[in-house]
């Protein structure tokens, strides 16, 4: 089940990292629109399986290492974020990110976790704000974030981690900031 989890993790983190980049290339073109084009859409689609390819991988490494694992013995941690510093469950989360990222220092990925809150993080450079329209990118995030696939998905997610976590209403929260932390949109969601 915790791999399961792990590759929902993952290729979701690929899905959004993506339209993080088409949301700020969408301002850089004048455009307020949020809607990828048919090349974003085929960088999305790339993406999702290189992600889903890379993911199940460390899947497979992580499955022969979780004996070795320091976290539950009976695969459900008492919260979200002890989920996320089990030993595997960080290692592999981190090999997602890091391949995701790679060279681009566009922005910053990260995950945290409170007791029962799964927080996304994305920070965008400074280089990366400064050739933005911040009200542009802001709006544009905020369509994405409320678009039916991105609730459904993130609603799904949340509903997954509560498989593996004792918390009585998991919680997805997808927060966009500027490199200094500053909010520049955010939205959480509930499972099902």
């Amino acid at each position: 089940m915790k791999k399961n989890v792990l590759r929902v993790l993952a290729a979701v983190l690929a899905l959004t990292m993506v339209f993080s980049l088409a949301a700020c290339g969408n301002d850089d073109k004048g455009s307020g629109s949020s809607t990828p084009s048919s090349s974003e859409q085929s960088s999305s689609e790339a993406s999702e399986s290189s992600s889903e390819a890379s993911t199940e991988e460390s899947s497979s490494q992580a499955e022969e290492s979780s004996e070795a694992s320091t976290g539950a013995a009976d695969g459900v941690f008492p919260t979200v974020k002890a989920f996320l510093e089990d030993p595997t469950t960080k290692a592999q989360l981190d090999a997602s990110i890091e391949q995701m990222v790679g060279d681009d220092d566009t922005m910053d990925v990260s995950l945290d976790g409170t007791e029962d809150t799964l927080i996304y993080m994305f920070k965008f450079s400074d280089e990366a704000m400064a050739a933005t329209d911040e009200s542009t990118l802001k709006t544009a995030l905020e369509a994405g974030l409320s678009e039916e696939s991105f609730v459904s998905t993130f609603e799904n997610i949340a509903g997954t981690v509560a498989q593996v976590v004792e918390a009585d209403s998991v919680k997805v929260k997808v927060v966009y900031a500027k490199a200094d932390g500053t909010e520049i949109a955010s939205k959480e969601y509930t499972g099902k």
